[in-house]
């Protein structure tokens, strides 16, 4: 990984050289005029004042100009924005999909980097990789050469990936960007190095995979996806809380069994001949206990939790709150409690 970030900065200044030595090329705003001033019929009010405000000084921001023309031209993709606007993220989704298919390269341009935006805030970041991995090659290219969204495009792709789990790809993906688009917006730049370095720090096997593994899934299963994909990535969550659940048990049988002679400032160690003390009971459920009831081995995880009576599920869910920090103990109620309401 910090190869891969160090070999970024030396890219970044070879693309950017690159860049430089070749000709000047007109911009998506400057060639969607072009293309306006030559077009006959039409609503030519719209497109008359589409003009004006080109012509205007000083010169409109371009991606900003090239997206409210093209609502002033196409009200579907008004209504897309408009729907993005009050977060209705699933709405400008379908609108903008649609959209992406437009024989206008321009609109389909932007459609298709709205479409991919709204399905990331949609929390469906399944829908949004498959998108974006169905646009490789030229049609990327049309994106860079109709709209101002491929760097948007771009770091979408990355997060796709990192929310889908693949973590290699996506560490790969957001040097890539980093190193095709220098001059992206700091949002997206700032996002991008900030993902890199929860990458690097990322340690395998822990409650932060836990962590992530229910997100995904619980995503998933919000979008009705109960695919071969989320029942492994389930069970691997269930085998690490397995694993991270027996080291628990394991640590509270040594501390209980660990003779206590006062050489760690404790009372001196009791002779044998005196009464002692009934040690404490575990605040676990008996060993195993908690490992059956969060193991699935033959049924579906949500039927083995719904089918707990109240007194079990809540000597599972002590032991959860006993055995996990704080940061993820309602997680890991919450997504039992989903799993347990989704249909079977």
């Amino acid at each position: 990984m910090k190869a891969f970030i160090a070999a970024c900065g030396f890219f970044c200044g070879a693309a950017t050289a690159i860049a430089q030595e070749k000709p000047a090329q007109k911009s998506p705003a400057e060639r969607f005029v072009e293309s306006l001033q030559a077009q006959t019929g039409g609503d030519t009010a719209v497109r008359d004042e589409i003009l004006r405000k080109w012509g205007a000084t000083p010169r409109p921001d371009e991606a900003e100009f090239l997206t409210e023309a093209l609502a002033s031209l196409h009200a579907e993709f008004r209504a897309a924005l408009d729907a993005r606007d009050r977060d209705d993220h699933r709405e400008c989704a379908e609108t903008a999909g649609r959209l992406s298919e437009a024989e206008d390269p321009y609109l389909a341009a932007a459609a298709t980097v709205l479409h991919v935006k709204a399905l990331l805030d949609a929390g469906d970041a399944a829908a949004a990789l498959k998108t974006v991995e169905a646009l490789a090659g030229d049609r990327r290219e049309r994106i860079g050469q109709y709209s101002y969204g491929l760097a948007e495009f771009d770091f979408c792709h990355a997060a796709a990936l990192l929310e889908n789990l693949q973590y290699d790809a996506a560490s790969r993906k957001l040097v890539q960007f980093l190193t095709v688009h220098p001059d992206a917006p700091v949002r997206l730049t700032q996002s991008a190095r900030q993902m890199l370095a929860e990458l690097e720090a990322r340690t395998p096997g822990q409650i932060g995979e836990v962590s992530d593994l229910m997100s995904f899934a619980a995503g998933r299963l919000k979008h009705r996806d109960t695919g071969e994909q989320v029942q492994s990535r389930q069970q691997r969550a269930i085998d690490l809380l397995d694993q991270m659940i027996e080291e628990a048990e394991e640590r509270e049988r040594n501390q209980q069994n660990q003779p206590d002679d006062g050489s760690q400032g404790g009372s001196p160690r009791q002779n044998p001949s005196q009464p002692q003390s009934p040690m404490p009971q575990s605040q676990l459920p008996p060993d195993g206990a908690v490992r059956e009831h969060l193991s699935v081995r033959d049924i579906n995880p949500g039927e083995a939790w719904g089918a707990l009576p109240p007194a079990e599920r809540e000597k599972v869910l002590q032991a959860l709150r006993d055995s996990f920090p704080p940061r993820y103990r309602k997680l890991v109620e919450q997504y039992y409690e989903q799993l347990a309401r989704e249909p079977k």
